[in-house]
Formats: C-alpha cells, sequence, structure tokens
C-alpha cells in the first residue's frame, strides 16, 4: 500500500510543477567558448553528463523536461515519490545513489546507455554534502563511460528557501526568471581526476565577469 501512496503524491506532485514552472522564463548562456547543446530534442546526437549543484534541482526539472534525460532517484521513501513525479514529467529513471546501491545504479546507468542516446544529470555534491564540494563519482562516471561533460550554474531572482534543507533548495515563484550559465568540462582521462574535481568546484557561483560576459553574448 505505500507504494501507492507514494506514486499518489508524486503524481500530485508533478502535476502542480508542470502548472507552476509553466510561468517561469529560462535564459541560457554558453561560457568559455562551449558550443550550444539541444536541449530540447528527444534525440540526443550524442550522451553527456550534465553537472549541477544540489539545491537547483526544482528549477532545473522544468528545463530538462522538455528533452531526454536520465536521472537518479534514491530507494528511500521520498525518492520513490520524487521517482514516480519525475516519470510523469518525462524523465527516465535509475534508482539508486552513491551511498546506497551505487555500484548497481552505475552498472545500469552503463547498460542504459549501450541502447540509447541519454543527457544524465548528476548532482555533484551529493548524496549528502557538504554543499558545493564536487564528490568524485562524476569523474568515474565520465570515465568509465568515457563520456563529455558540462557544468550549469542556476540564478533564480524570485523563489521560496525550503528550511532546514542542508542544499539550501528552493522553489523558483510563479513568473520567475531562471539564467542557466553553461561551462565546459574536460574530457575525463585517467590523469586528470583532481584537475576537473578543482574546476568544478571553481564553479559554485558566477564571476561579475563572467555575468558581464554573457550578458554581452546575449545581446
Amino acid at each position: 500500500m505505500a507504494h501507492w501512496r507514494y506514486s499518489l503524491t508524486g503524481y500530485v506532485l508533478a502535476i502542480f510543477y508542470k502548472a507552476l514552472s509553466a510561468t517561469w522564463r529560462y535564459k541560457v548562456h554558453w561560457l568559455e567558448n562551449l558550443s550550444g547543446i539541444d536541449f530540447y530534442t528527444k534525440e540526443p546526437k550524442t550522451s553527456l553528463i550534465f553537472a549541477h549543484w544540489h539545491g537547483d534541482e526544482l528549477a532545473l526539472i522544468g528545463f530538462c523536461k522538455h528533452s531526454k534525460f536520465l536521472t537518479f532517484s534514491s530507494k528511500s521513501k521520498d525518492g520513490s515519490i520524487m521517482a514516480a513525479a519525475l516519470k510523469l514529467l518525462g524523465f527516465s529513471l535509475i534508482r539508486g545513489s552513491s551511498s546506497r546501491g551505487g555500484a548497481s545504479a552505475l552498472v545500469s546507468l552503463i547498460r542504459k546507455l549501450k541502447g540509447e542516446r541519454y543527457y544524465v544529470t548528476f548532482a555533484i555534491d551529493g548524496p549528502k554534502g557538504p554543499r558545493h564540494q564536487a564528490k568524485p563519482g562524476i569523474f568515474y562516471a565520465a570515465y568509465k563511460l568515457q563520456l563529455p561533460m558540462v557544468q550549469c550554474l542556476v540564478e533564480c531572482n524570485n523563489k521560496w528557501d525550503i528550511p532546514n534543507t542542508w542544499n539550501k533548495t528552493y522553489v523558483p515563484k510563479p513568473f520567475a526568471e531562471i539564467n542557466l550559465y553553461f561551462f565546459p568540462v574536460p574530457q575525463a582521462i585517467k590523469q586528470n581526476r583532481e584537475t576537473i574535481i578543482q574546476l568544478l568546484n571553481s564553479r559554485n557561483t558566477l564571476t561579475q565577469e563572467q555575468g558581464a560576459r554573457s550578458q554581452r553574448a546575449a545581446a
């Protein structure tokens, strides 16, 4: 019975989320000479890893739902509710995280990507933080699968902060403007794990110079 309650809760949340996210305005910025990627296609030309920080998920789902995204959901009660909502929003799911079922989740990811191409979302400071400190899991996944990576920073101009969350999760308010800043990440090779982790960690906020450059590019 618990399974049905989780699914029902997830469906209700997904319907509410669809209505709310339809009011949001997204602006996409490509930085550091990164070429534009089509995140509005259901047929990606290649699989890639979409790296982001925990806390930005609820802003990103509204953007990612337009394309072919694969993401992870824990096997907990909250994870079951989230999985039900994400499926209704068009995501493909792998159950498990780096703390529980992590090895099986990686095996499932490898099998999934053998047959189809997906954009794979990866919260790089999860599952339990500390906030804005990337874990090596993203490197191992990219290295094992030889997938390209991009990193996304999110700025939302109007939001509700969810209290008592380690990752400072928030929900964009109606008609919020959400800016997405995409950065390139080097291809993962055996010798550059620390370089990639340090690079990801250096991008936890947008610098004034980067913001000004993206605004000039958008003008």
